[in-house]
């Protein structure tokens, strides 16, 4: 059964049916774990894996989800999606968006920026309470979206210590 949270944010937004999906995939890991920093990842693994024992290792040092979603299905709106349902069921208000280089970079900015025709955040909570977007250091504020692209991170450029996040 779908939960009603999932169901209502996967009808607003009109997700197709892997995207709703893949919402419902992450309502049932977010059952599993605890979304704090303190979740052991071994523990973490242990609780998914019950549940979905072809899932192996995060591959990284906080568990980690990737979603196999095709070319042109709409994997910004089930970013927004995402971001909703976490923002609305576990309160959390801080996302980071990474995106692959800056072409990718721009779309994302221009889809998560009120008036735009792809704008994926029209849901009725962030009408009054409206997410911004800003680099890891301005982080004051409502929901919040960080957004970077893998080039910067990896450059050699003076900029953010990425490494030292959180701060």
């Amino acid at each position: 059964m779908v939960d009603p949270q999932v169901s209502s944010i996967a009808n607003r937004m009109s997700l197709r049916p892997p995207l709703a999906e893949s919402l419902e995939l992450l309502h049932r890991v977010c059952k599993l774990i605890r979304l704090e920093k303190s979740q052991p990842v071994p523990e973490a693994l242990q609780a998914i894996q019950a549940t979905f024992p072809q899932v192996r290792d995060f591959e990284r040092d906080f568990p980690s989800l990737c979603f196999n979603i095709a070319t042109g299905v709409g994997k910004t709106r089930l970013m927004g999606a995402f971001i909703t349902y976490l923002y609305k069921t576990h309160g959390i208000r801080h996302f980071f968006i990474l995106a692959p280089n800056l072409t990718i970079y721009n779309k994302l900015i221009a889809d998560f920026s009120p008036g735009s025709p792809k704008y994926v955040q029209g849901l009725a909570e962030f009408a009054t309470f409206r997410p911004v977007r800003c680099s890891y250091r301005e982080a004051k504020g409502s929901v919040l979206r960080y957004s970077s692209t893998s080039n910067h991170m990896n450059s050699k450029v003076p900029g953010p210590k990425w490494q030292s996040w959180p701060p």
